[in-house]
């Protein structure tokens, strides 16, 4: 039943903002967060934007906790993302911390992590959340995916180059996002030669009839 967390989740939201056990109550919703159930986790982000209008820059820094597990660094990013949240904030570093945070979780991800429900859902949270904060943040924001676009995981080169695209379209300059896609380029691994490549070279067995 989803009711019973949906109600556990502003009721921590609640706790929180009275100022009791306030550590308590955020590491309580961090479990919450992890709840496969999407209404549950929508009920979570819904609480911290709550949260946020009393707490401000001191929950952006209070939610580090929440980028060691998949499922909860995902909605620790689309919270961090939300505009009514964004233009409070005053600096952007905290913010782009949680999103280096939950970048090195997901490019350390063991092999068979990465076909787990948390791994795809942050690694589309890194997709999309970082093209919202170009907005408030773009020098610095851009900076940041600058210094992540080489990485080897195919994933989350995927998720970069959706940024780049989705960033064009919400209309950032070219240039600004040049360093990202030279990054991107000069990390490539090579394509085979196709003057040299030929194909699979184990044997077929014999046809089946």
């Amino acid at each position: 039943m989803e009711y019973l967390p949906i109600v556990g989740a502003f009721c921590q939201a609640a706790r929180y903002d009275a100022g009791a056990h306030r550590e308590a109550a955020l590491a309580d919703m961090r479990n919450l967060a992890e709840d496969p159930r999407h209404a549950v986790r929508d009920a979570v982000m819904r609480a911290l934007l709550e949260m946020s209008r009393a707490a401000g820059d001191e929950l952006v820094v209070s939610l580090g906790q929440w980028t060691d597990g998949y499922l909860s660094a995902a909605v620790a990013l689309a919270t961090l993302a939300n505009r009514s949240w964004l233009d409070r904030m005053k600096s952007p570093q905290p913010l782009l911390t949680r999103f280096d945070e939950a970048f090195s979780l997901a490019e350390a991800a063991p092999r068979a992590d990465q076909r787990s429900q948390g791994f795809r859902t942050l690694v589309k949270a890194l997709s999309e959340t970082p093209a919202v904060v170009m907005a408030r943040f773009p020098v610095d924001a851009i900076a940041w995916l600058e210094s992540r676009a080489a990485t080897e995981n195919i994933d989350l080169r995927g998720a970069v180059e959706e940024l780049v695209i989705t960033a064009r379209a919400r209309g950032h300059r070219i240039g600004a996002l040049e360093g990202v896609e030279q990054q991107l380029d000069s990390s490539a691994k090579p394509r085979r030669d196709p003057k040299t490549y030929v194909g699979p070279t184990r044997q077929r067995g014999a046809r089946r009839r």
